[in-house]
């Protein structure tokens, strides 16, 4: 799988994360909800060095930022 492909797959299991929990309350605990963004963190960061575009990197932040304030409530400050 080509490093692009990796970015996009980890960009659309992020998008599809972000409607999962904003839709409903999901059937799990936050304790899953908090892994399962963990996973896709730990992802972002094995794909963030092949990751060239900054506008690209930027998004990624700010969907994983907005998934982390869907399942907590808390808002991440980017500092």
């Amino acid at each position: 799988m080509g490093n692009h492909m990796a970015a996009e797959q980890l960009r659309s299991l992020t998008e599809q994360f972000i409607v999962f929990t904003s839709q409903s309350r999901p059937q799990c605990s936050e304790e899953e909800l908090l892994f399962s963004l963990n996973c896709l963190l730990r992802a972002l960061h094995a794909a963030l060095p092949n990751v060239t575009d900054e506008r690209d990197i930027s998004y990624m932040e700010t969907r994983l930022h907005t998934a982390y304030n869907l399942i907590t409530g808390h808002t991440v400050f980017p500092f």
